[in-house]
């Protein structure tokens, strides 16, 4: 490092020509030390050479990128360097070019993926206004990871960028890049309308929205009633567009108002799927059950439940059960979960069990979630019988559930006597 820093005041001494041509070389032969502090050397370097305007061609530059190594990013600023090469008008060649992008993976800094990414784009532009025989073809594969790290940011920008791209090199965009577009513009400013646009589209090719993915969206919707009442709106197209009804539209709606408790809202988004001939799925029901449930839990409200509320809502998922059944859809899952956990918020223990056994000796899906939170209601009613059995059909043993059961027991049997 010190040796480093000799030479470059030696340098600092000569004709500014004559720096010209050896701080671009001094740069080079940092790169290739195998010390990421003398790495780091040329990085400083490299943007000295930048302000004060040396004249860097563009071979000059794909030499500097083609030090790109995965493990030592901090070389050179090499998004910088595929941008200044793309300013004038230079074709590195591809195989360069594309290693230097796919060497920011995992594309953490979308600031970075950004630059380099659209200064590819601007070079298979340019290529193909010169009739060029050079293609910079980003895989689908790249493309993917970096619509996920935009999704993660979130990124509106990089997401629009990704599908420019898409358009650029004739690729048909895949399920990921469908759910990681819809994510990346959920979680964005004012970005729901470009959100629900580009879920319609992934419908429209086939592509059938996951429960993941309808929660991962549903917790920024959830933000806010006002929010998910957007959101409304957006589907209804009553904000001037044109409606964007389906089952996985409704369901993201449904998804944001089950997990405010917002039980009014619930029905009325639940209505539509009748008004607009589309036919719910078991997310429908569950998100509805959820809303019913998440109203009258203690552990989701500030004040108290109001009298009648819990009668009332589980009259409504008597209802919503009925529905499933001549549907023929099976309770189970999360919808048996949201049920069972409702009857518990009533304080309804044997109904609740009475739900679980019925479904356990039926063979129907039960959550590890369901059976846990149904023992640990029957071990402060001390039915500690009843909750090692629900432990016991845990799909794998939960050591610290039977400890608890155990302890609370004994805490049990200790009070009793004293």
């Amino acid at each position: 490092e010190n040796m480093t820093k000799s030479i470059v005041r030696d340098l600092e001494k000569l004709d500014v020509s004559d720096q010209h041509w050896l701080f671009p070389q001094l740069v080079l032969s940092l790169t290739r030390q195998p010390f990421w502090v003398i790495g780091k050397m040329a990085c400083g370097l490299y943007r000295r050479m930048v302000k004060e305007e040396f004249p860097l061609s563009s071979k000059m530059l794909e030499q500097f990128l083609r030090s790109s190594k995965y493990a030592r990013q901090r070389d050179l600023p090499y998004h910088e360097i595929l941008e200044h090469i793309a300013l004038i008008d230079g074709q590195p060649h591809t195989i360069t070019a594309i290693h230097a992008l796919e060497n920011l993976f995992p594309f953490t800094d979308t600031e970075a993926a950004s630059t380099a990414l659209r200064a590819i784009a601007d070079m298979q532009s340019l290529a193909i206004e010169s009739s060029s025989n050079k293609v910079y073809c980003v895989d689908i594969g790249t493309l993917e990871h970096i619509a996920a790290a935009a999704a993660r940011k979130p990124s509106a920008d990089l997401t629009l960028l990704v599908w420019d791209v898409l358009e650029l090199f004739g690729y048909e965009p895949t399920e990921a890049i469908y759910e990681n577009t819809i994510q990346s513009f959920a979680m964005s400013y004012r970005q729901d309308s470009n959100c629900f646009e580009a879920l319609a589209e992934m419908e429209s090719k086939g592509f059938e929205p996951s429960r993941a993915l309808i929660r991962s969206v549903s917790r920024s919707l959830r933000y806010s009633t006002n929010r998910a009442d957007n959101a409304y709106y957006i589907v209804s197209g009553k904000n001037g567009s044109e409606p964007k009804f389906s089952v996985g539209a409704l369901n993201m709606v449904l998804s944001a108002c089950g997990e405010l408790g917002d039980v009014d809202r619930a029905f009325a988004t639940f209505d539509e799927f009748e008004v607009n001939g589309l036919k719910p799925n078991l997310d429908s029901y569950c998100f509805v059950l959820e809303a019913l449930d998440v109203s009258t839990d203690p552990k989701y409200r500030q004040d108290d439940i109001p009298e009648g509320v819990v009668e009332a809502n589980l009259e409504a998922a008597e209802y919503i059960l009925s529905v499933m059944k001549e549907e023929g859809i099976e309770l189970a899952g999360h919808a048996l979960q949201e049920y069972v956990q409702l009857q518990l918020n009533a304080g309804d223990i044997d109904k609740a069990l009475e739900t679980v056994t019925n479904a356990l000796e039926g063979n129907v899906e039960v959550r590890n979630k369901t059976l846990f939170n149904a023992a640990m209601a029957c071990c402060d009613r001390k039915r500690f019988d009843d909750a090692k059995y629900l432990s016991s059909n845990l799909s794998e043993p939960w050591d610290f559930l039977d400890q608890r059961i155990n302890k609370m027991a004994e805490s049990a049997i200790l009070f009793t006597i004293k």
